[in-house]
């Protein structure tokens, strides 16, 4: 079952709404006063879709993730979900928390860098590596960071973003698989360990700021 292109496909829907809802808000909040008069909240709620590509170790291709962060003066936590398909065969489902520093500046400027960990689930891993080999599923560990600038629009408490993010992601604990060579010329099983090294940059980042007192 091929899961994780439904899974671009629901990011990417998400991502829509999430934009038609900030504009909805921002049009409510007209009427309020903008971030750089009244200055740099306390506290804030941000939720961010994002779209971009998966370079990894065998290949590349299509990413997706939705996240969700809360920060209290610059320190800043969070989750987050994600979606890829590596142009060489494997899907990818991931998902994760975050801790770290969150910068927001009285011009709008907002600058965010975090640790990662979490678990990357891989269906096909593997697959056309060699002719014929159907790949294998499997479940790992990892641990990476994230980063990203934007810059948030309109008038609080709602704010309308828009920005680009990098992650780096390793897996550390990957699962060696046993499995039926599907050619005669092949030995009778493949062995591989499931895992990889990712780099994801997001050149479509959208998202929404909920101003908390």
């Amino acid at each position: 079952m091929h899961r994780p292109p439904s899974m671009l496909a629901g990011l990417a829907a998400a991502t829509l709404l999430l934009c038609a809802g900030a504009a909805r808000a921002q049009e409510g909040g007209a009427s309020g006063s903008g971030a750089g008069s009244r200055g740099i909240p306390p506290r804030d709620l941000h939720l961010s879709a994002g779209a971009g590509a998966l370079l990894g170790l065998s290949g590349v291709g299509p990413y997706a993730d939705l996240a969700l962060t809360f920060r209290t003066g610059l320190l800043e936590v969070g989750g987050f979900v994600q979606g890829a398909y590596e142009f060489s065969g494997y899907e990818l489902l991931g998902a994760g928390a975050t801790a770290g520093v969150g910068w927001r500046a009285p011009s709008g400027l907002r600058i965010s860098l975090a640790a990662a960990v979490g678990a990357h689930d891989y269906e096909r891993f593997g697959y056309g590596t060699d002719v014929d080999d159907p790949g294998t599923d499997g479940t790992t560990l990892f641990a990476g960071g994230r980063g990203g600038a934007s810059w948030i629009f309109g008038r609080g408490p709602v704010h309308f973003e828009l920005g680009l993010a990098v992650t780096y992601e390793i897996d550390l604990l990957r699962p060696r698989k046993l499995y039926p060579a599907p050619h005669p010329r092949y030995q009778r099983s493949i062995i591989r360990d499931v895992g990889n090294t990712h780099v994801t940059v997001s050149l479509l980042r959208l998202g929404v700021t909920f101003d908390m007192p």
